[in-house]
């Protein structure tokens, strides 16, 4: 069965060049463009019985720098993944937020955090009603 990680996950592949985690994965370093995506949270579709929602998080990763090339650089990533979830049905952008990653010891690098949620069938609910399972 495929879940909206792994469509997303998949989808990012198939459009960038960038390396990309289809769990939560954070790097101790950045020399490209690196994205990770995985599902937070799993609830009942709030206008439909037979749907559930999947709040996913994705973390694009930029560089460690504060120069302009890098700003640069991180609006194309920003822009790579929001172009990307465009391709997905039944997919919906909460918020993509700048942050920095890291800490003290490991260093930091710049990026992005975007929000967002996909609503499937609920396959858990339909395989008890036809299958009996």
């Amino acid at each position: 069965m495929s879940t909206p990680r792994q469509i997303l996950a998949t989808q990012f592949r198939a459009d960038h060049a960038h390396k990309v985690y289809a769990f939560p994965y954070l790097p101790s370093e950045v020399r490209a463009p690196i994205i990770a995506v995985w599902r937070t949270d799993l609830s009942p579709h709030p206008q439909s019985p037979n749907a559930l929602r999947h709040s996913l998080i994705i973390q694009a990763y930029g560089g460690a720098s504060l120069e302009e090339r890098a700003e640069a650089e991180l609006d194309d990533l920003l822009d790579d993944v929001m172009f990307s979830l465009q391709r997905i049905q039944n997919l919906a952008i909460d918020s993509a937020e700048r942050t920095v990653f890291g800490d003290e010891t490991r260093g930091t690098f710049q990026g992005w955090v975007i929000k967002c949620h996909a609503d499937s069938a609920n396959v858990y609910k339909q395989t008890i009603l036809t299958e009996g399972a």
